[in-house]
């Protein structure tokens, strides 16, 4: 089943926001579906536009980046994954979504799901 989501990505190479230097990047390209790396994953995605908003916005207080990419919002469809945590457990503790969410507050809760591949629209 496909659900439709967003997906923040770094405007330069449409590579995820914020990633696992260990995984690699993933790049996210229109009409091709985006699948984690083997044994990694899952990938993120915001359930709604507003929340991908608020992400970026957080990022990017008075309109200065606190990361070094300027980001854009895409819409995606993805498919839902069963895994619970998210990266890679080869070079990192894996984290809930509850745990991500609750640790970052560019992230509104319940705002995240978890995906095992990811199609952008644009």
């Amino acid at each position: 089943m496909l659900i439709k989501g967003w997906k923040v990505v770094k405007a330069h190479n449409h590579s995820s926001a914020i990633q696992n230097f260990y995984t690699g990047a993933v790049f996210y390209r229109k009409g091709v579906c985006a699948r984690p790396e083997p044994g990694c994953g899952p990938l993120t995605i915001f359930k709604t536009k507003e929340a991908a908003e608020f992400f970026v916005q957080k990022l990017s207080p008075n309109g200065h980046l606190l990361i070094e990419f300027q980001l854009v919002i895409i819409h995606c469809l993805y498919t839902p994954s069963n895994l619970d945590s998210v990266w890679c457990s080869e070079y990192t503790t894996k984290t809930p979504v509850g745990e991500l969410e609750r640790l970052n507050s560019c992230i509104i809760p319940d705002s995240i799901a978890f995906a095992d591949a990811i199609m952008p629209l644009e």
